[in-house]
Order: structure tokens, then C-alpha cells, then sequence
């Protein structure tokens, strides 16, 4: 078991708390996509959805949201996974 930086607990929760909020940056455009699907009224495949965004609200608007997002993976998924191994250490598993 190494000691330093890597085992304390803020660095941990901070490195959790990056890596969720990249990977939210990667799919956030594919939810929006998602969501704006559901919601329209007349069903369209994902380019058609997109090209309409880009369109009409401008690229920007398929990160819409997206500060929303990024607060909640900073907060709850870096609690998630930060947390993971010392509360594994602690329960001797």
C-alpha cells in the first residue's frame, strides 16, 4: 500500500469527481438528443433531432444544461466512487 497523495481522501474524490464530469461532457449532447426526442411531437431519428437544434437554437444549445449537470456529477459521483474503496477498506472486504 502506497502512501501520499494518492490514498487521501480529497484526492480521491476530486479525481472521481473529474472523471465523471469529462465523461458527462462526452455524452451530454447524445442526452439533450435524447430528451428532445421524447419530448417532440413528431418522431424524428437522432441526426434529423440534431440537425433541428443546430438549426434553429444553434450548436451551443445541445449543451444546454450541461453546468447543471457537471454540479451534480461533482457532488453526487464523486461521493459514489470516491468513497468506494475506504468504505470497503473499513468493512474489511
Amino acid at each position: 500500500m502506497s502512501s501520499g497523495r494518492e490514498d487521501s481522501l480529497a484526492w480521491q474524490l476530486g479525481l472521481a469527481g473529474a472523471a465523471c464530469t469529462v465523461a458527462q461532457g462526452a455524452v451530454h449532447w447524445v442526452e439533450t438528443t435524447m430528451v428532445r426526442q421524447q419530448l417532440a411531437s413528431v418522431q424524428q431519428n437522432m441526426v434529423a433531432t440534431i440537425s433541428n437544434i443546430v438549426k434553429t437554437e444553434g450548436a451551443p444549445a445541445l449543451y444546454r444544461g450541461f453546468s447543471a449537470a457537471a454540479m451534480r456529477e461533482l457532488s453526487y459521483s464523486s461521493l459514489r466512487f470516491g468513497l468506494y474503496e475506504p468504505i470497503k477498506r473499513s468493512t474489511g472486504r
